[in-house]
């Protein structure tokens, strides 16, 4: 998986959710800290620098935000839609992707 293939799957998981104008919503991107798991360096990369808190972004910021170290995605993101409020709830722990690709949506989940 690439970063072209993230950003279809993002688009893929919208569209399952039914949002028809993914690229014109805010979405709150959720940082999961997940207890008894082992972090990495590049983890630590995401915790501290891109996601110390949650936060507030557009679907382009979305995809910098996951796409920074190209085959290397969050283990998961939960995304879930209520209203006009689109969570994307994300594991701070980033791994190469074939090994965790399930051949849907990788890494999206709802």
């Amino acid at each position: 998986m690439n970063n072209q293939d993230f950003r279809q799957h993002f688009i893929n998981t919208c569209e399952l959710l039914g949002i028809k104008d993914y690229q014109h919503r805010i979405y709150t991107v959720r940082p999961v800290m997940e207890p008894g798991k082992t972090y990495s360096s590049s983890d630590d990369l995401m915790r501290l620098l891109f996601l110390p808190r949650q936060r507030t972004c557009t679907f382009n910021q979305v995809l910098h935000l996951f796409t920074w170290k190209e085959g290397f995605y969050p283990v998961w993101i939960k995304a879930a839609c209520s209203g006009n409020e689109i969570t994307l709830d994300t594991s701070l722990r980033i791994r190469k992707a074939g090994a965790m690709d399930d051949g849907r949506f990788y890494p999206f989940i709802t």
